[in-house]
């Protein structure tokens, strides 16, 4: 599936087809964030939000915002990647506000997609044939696309189609995926619907019609640059799997990142934060039962991390997702325990934030009466 004259990117791409949702609505100013990528010694550099009331130890791949402050010891090393993708090392021996170190831009490349925002809201019953990947995202020039879907029981024929700009393919197969080998080019800066249907009748459209985008020509250059400039770094192999996700995901190209961050547990590097934001992208397009999944995994590393604000957002993270998935007193139980870790940082802005999705989240799993959450 070639476009154009792109030919020259396939040499550049992992062999997983990279995606990413859709388009936001524009903004006059657009949100950026920088990422703290190393630190020594463990436990020694300490971050401060303006919510809290104290610092704390932070971890690899902390998202850093304009106003958070850091400490370093003396003889303590850290380094940030700003929004910009240029490299700051925090002087050691004092306080540093991040906007000293990484001012805003007005072209950020790490940006905040609305990470914060309410999450899609889709269930993924299990009785139905949800798509998996490429799932609302991006999708760069490749040579085929490979569509995956859950596997129903007792479904044992799968009837599949393809939708959009000069594109009106169908197939059957007996598998959960199936190889669309670019008979009919999907064009750059386009969107694409993908539709599954088993033979007991059983229909992904159950969940609406779940699609993908291409990017443009110019967004293709642009991400590859970047996410050259980031390999240049020579980062650590989890700073780097967590700064290039993070690069892919501000581009909405969201399985490149789940790719990555897969690819870096298969290979033993876990930490909270690999997990976490695994588990968040797939919250962004939809998937809340995988990223439960990888919520519970980020829990446990948190707890053995002493990792609050990992703790917290994970504890959150677990609320929302139990809440769309109709595990209604489960979300409550997390809700409480991430109400408790946010007190414990004095970060009373991010319960107000997390009681209001969840609160619609568990109305409109009740029917029309809206709840209040159960603290």
């Amino acid at each position: 599936m070639r476009w154009g004259n792109f030919k020259f990117i396939i040499p550049f791409l992992t062999g997983v087809t990279i995606v990413n949702v859709l388009a936001k609505p524009l903004s006059s100013v657009i949100p950026g964030f920088n990422l703290l990528i190393s630190f020594s010694p463990p436990g020694q550099v300490k971050l401060k939000r303006e919510q809290w009331q104290t610092y704390q130890p932070t971890t690899v791949g902390t998202r850093l915002r304009d106003a958070d402050r850091l400490f370093l010891p003396k003889g303590a090393k850290a380094k940030v990647i700003c929004q910009n993708l240029v490299m700051w090392k925090v002087p050691a021996g004092k306080e540093s506000i991040v906007r000293e170190g990484c001012p805003s831009v007005s072209n950020p490349r790490l940006i905040d997609q609305g990470e914060d925002t309410a999450p899609t809201r889709n269930p993924n019953t299990p009785s139905i044939p949800y798509l998996i990947s490429p799932r609302e995202t991006k999708l760069l020039p490749t040579e085929s696309v490979t569509f995956h879907w859950h596997q129903v029981e007792g479904a044992k024929n799968y009837r599949v189609s393809l939708r959009g700009p000069g594109v009106n393919w169908n197939d059957k197969t007996k598998e959960n995926q199936v190889v669309y080998a670019a008979e009919q080019p999907l064009k750059p800066g386009t969107r694409y619907w993908f539709t599954v249907e088993t033979d007991t009748g059983a229909t992904s459209t159950r969940e609406g019609i779940i699609g993908f985008s291409t990017v443009s020509e110019k967004e293709v250059q642009e991400i590859l640059g970047a996410v050259e400039e980031v390999k240049q770094k020579q980062l650590s192999r989890e700073a780097e799997a967590l700064a290039l996700a993070r690069l892919y995901q501000s581009n909405e190209v969201y399985n490149e990142a789940i790719a990555l961050l897969k690819s870096a547990i298969k290979d033993g590097v876990e930490s909270t934060a690999i997990h976490q934001l695994l588990g968040k992208v797939y919250q962004q397009i939809g998937l809340n039962r995988l990223a439960r999944e990888h919520y519970l995994k980020a829990l446990e590393l948190a707890k053995a991390e002493e990792n609050l604000e990992g703790l917290a957002m994970t504890q959150g993270g677990l609320a929302i997702t139990n809440g769309i998935v109709g595990n209604e007193d489960e979300a409550r139980n997390y809700f409480k325990n991430a109400k408790a870790t946010y007190q414990e940082l004095g970060d009373e802005e991010a319960i107000r934030n997390l009681e209001k999705v969840l609160t619609e989240i568990l109305g409109v799993n009740q029917g029309s009466q809206k709840s209040k959450v159960k603290s």
